[in-house]
């Protein structure tokens, strides 16, 4: 008989459902609320792990049962104040499961006695109903109403009766609903948190990092849901947080969560749909196969989620997501490692990622992705001056020619090709061709999003460049290299202040991330407030492990401040660099920018020109070239960028 129960400072009010300390109503989801109720219940025995699971979700639906009652007995601790260490209400049996050690008082809720509960309630004969595969479990009253529905059809035999019962069932869950105010609501956002590595093998963490990659990519591609992106998903890697607080943060209606184990050739999927707002399972389901089936293990899952939330496809998508992609397990394992390190987006990183991409493509020349894969690692690696851009425009030519060639729905492949438009043939209108291809084959692609502000800043479309850079951000509210974009479309409009105020938000995200310190620097230098623009220009530095362009910019920052000593210093150590590596012309532009000498900051523009370099197409906006814009010779300059008129 449902009651309350006493116990230290709390009263759990069974049949309200609800828990108290004193006066004051403690919240407590679903999952932990039953979780403590059945505890409770079962005080001074030990209830296993298994009867838990039966009892919280069934025996037909299956959830990562290791992580989900985890989850469930940190919250019922949190809740309660309970130390794990020292337990003063649930204690742990390692291996077995849990018992409620503390004395219980029950007040029946019928008779209004209250008595010490010695024997606790008889419940170890009951088990769980399976939750049934829909957009709500059912609750004790379905339950009720459905056993009722089932035995009067065998007794009377009729679908009548059956068809009254059900009409009286429906009634009952739409009252319930009223009563509690809950209202199912529309999906419209999702965030795809990190699948959970089972292997037990860190070593396999890249492979369930690319399979989450991946996952995010396919549904992303359903044009009337938002999928945030990868870097902020990742940030709740391993987090304690709950699903609606992680959807709070992200301002998403719901939550993917899940695991991957990899065992030899052998791979299992599980997924969890959580509706954010009201912390309510809709739907869980495991998937096993080969490694060779992996992809298609992803487009079920892919297909199943949008089944469950109910969104409408377009013909594009619904073949998209009904495609086979059988692949080379080698070579998807070489290009989920090559996406891992792609990631990282660090020179070193990149580099790697390109070989691994490589390798797949030696493994299985007809795989598309590893093939965009490598046009989109040697983007970022001309963009920040570490390669000659016309060395690497054959290998990205050639890399992209072969993933459209195989897939020419790849929003990679597109987003790529937009960028090599822009950095390596200043073909502007080419280049928005294949950002806003990209984005029609995967609107919540923030990198397309994100690389398409770049070209629209370059060619000086600054107010739109800072509303697709914010469409990104969106989209990725954690990505410091986003953040750090925006900051730098908001200095290349002269809004300092904005710029300043975005890019010290990454610093405190992350200190140790290069680019917010030095594009904070750049902001700081037109400030003129010039200590505090070093000092961030010689963190980056740091950071960078001495990128050229940084060094140019703190050349320039000396310079500007009327420190040529030290401008004249940093030449000369770009000059010994040149003669060991490649250095990007662009750096001894700014610094001779800086130095007022027109005639060698031109000379070493032209050069950057001529090698195809990443920085010098945006020179129509940068303000450390403001003193060169009276030049006639900085006409013949945008000229040569194609960006005249």
């Amino acid at each position: 008989m449902a009651g309350k129960f006493h116990f230290g400072e709390f009263t759990l009010d069974e049949s309200r459902y609800r828990l108290q300390r004193g006066d004051r109503l403690l919240r407590l989801e679903k999952r932990p609320m039953d979780l403590l109720i059945l505890l409770v219940e079962r005080r001074g025995e030990l209830v296993s792990r298994d009867e838990i699971a039966l009892k919280l979700w069934g025996k037909d639906v299956f959830v990562d049962v290791e992580h989900s009652i985890n989850t469930a007995v940190r919250k019922v601790r949190q809740v309660l104040h309970d130390d794990p260490d020292k337990p003063r209400f649930v204690e742990t049996v390692v291996g077995k499961g849990y018992r409620f050690a503390t004395p219980v008082l029950w007040n029946n809720a019928e008779s209004s006695q209250t008595a010490q509960a010695e024997e606790p309630p008889q419940l170890a004969q009951v088990t769980a109903e399976p939750a049934a595969p829909s957009l709500k479990s059912p609750g004790r009253s379905q339950h009720t109403w459905v056993a009722i529905g089932v035995a009067a059809w065998i007794l009377v035999g009729s679908a009548v009766a059956a068809l009254v019962v059900l009409n009286a069932f429906l009634k009952i869950d739409s009252l319930r609903n009223h009563r509690t105010g809950y209202q199912p609501i529309q999906i419209r956002s999702i965030v795809i948190l990190p699948l959970a590595n089972l292997s037990g093998d860190p070593a396999q963490e890249y492979f369930s990092d690319g399979m989450t990659d991946e996952l995010i990519t396919e549904i992303a591609q359903v044009g009337s849901l938002r999928v945030i992106s990868r870097t902020s998903a990742m940030h709740y890697k391993g987090t304690a947080k709950t699903a609606p607080e992680i959807a709070k943060e992200l301002n998403v209606d719901s939550v993917l969560e899940g695991s991957v184990a990899r065992s030899g050739d052998h791979v299992r999927i599980t997924t969890k749909l959580i509706e954010a707002r009201a912390d309510e399972h809709l739907w869980a389901r495991s998937y096993e196969g080969e490694s060779k089936d992996a992809l298609e293990m992803q487009d079920a899952v892919a297909r199943d989620v949008v089944t469950q939330i109910r969104l409408r496809l377009t013909t594009r998508e619904q073949e998209r997501l009904s495609r086979s992609r059988p692949v080379n397990p080698a070579a998807h394992d070489a290009y989920l490692k090559g996406l891992f390190y792609w990631n990282k987006r660090d020179r070193v990183s990149l580099e790697k990622a390109i070989e691994y991409f490589n390798e797949a493509i030696a493994i299985d020349p007809n795989y598309a992705l590893p093939y965009a894969g490598v046009a989109q690692s040697y983007i970022p690696l001309t963009f920040f001056g570490y390669v000659r851009g016309i060395d690497v425009r054959p290998k990205v030519a050639s890399a992209l020619t072969k993933a459209l060639d195989l897939d020419d729905s790849l929003a990679e492949a597109h987003t790529a090709l937009g960028s090599a438009k822009h950095f390596y043939e200043y073909d502007w209108a080419g280049a928005e061709q294949e950002f806003k291809r990209a984005i029609e084959l995967n609107p919540s692609y923030a990198t397309a999003h994100q690389w398409y502000a770049q070209m629209l800043g370059a060619e000086g479309r600054g107010d739109e460049a800072l509303a697709e850079h914010r469409r990104a951000l969106a989209l990725d509210p954690f990505s410091l290299i986003i953040i750090s974009g925006t900051g730098s479309r908001l200095y290349r409009l002269r809004r300092y202040e904005e710029a300043a105020a975005a890019l010290k938000d990454a610093v405190e995200m992350n200190n140790n991330f290069p680019s917010p310190h030095w594009n904070l620097g750049l902001v700081y230098a037109q400030q003129k407030e010039f200590p505090a623009a070093v000092r961030e220009l010689q963190q980056a530095n740091t950071l960078f492990q001495g990128d050229a362009l940084v060094l140019g910019a703190l050349g320039y920052t000396y310079a500007a401040s009327g420190d040529t000593t030290r401008a004249r210093m940093v030449l000369l150590r770009l000059e010994k660099q040149r003669r060991q590596q490649y250095v990007d012309p662009e750096a001894f532009a700014l610094i001779y920018a800086g130095l007022g000498n027109k005639d060698r900051a031109f000379e070493w523009l032209r050069r950057a020109v001529d090698d195809r370099q990443g920085w010098v197409t945006f020179v129509k906006a940068e303000p450390m070239l403001d003193n060169l814009r009276s030049d006639p010779r900085f006409e013949d300059l945008l000229r040569r960028v194609r960006l005249t008129p």
